[in-house]
């Protein structure tokens, strides 16, 4: 069966989860509205050589 790029990453995705939490890991619930986003944070600027070797 074939799964488009998006679906791929799902399923690694989930199998990675389920890896982590057989482990004993634990995931928190992150209130809806919530950012990792820090507007103090310095801007990057790339160049397109420095994203090409990212």
């Amino acid at each position: 069966m074939y799964h488009s790029t998006t679906q791929q990453a799902q399923l690694r995705l989930n199998e990675q989860i389920e890896q982590f939490l057989s482990k004993g890991g634990t995931i928190k619930e992150i209130a809806r509205g919530v950012s990792g986003f820090n507007p103090a944070a310095p801007k990057v600027h790339w160049t397109k050589a420095q994203a090409a070797k990212a």
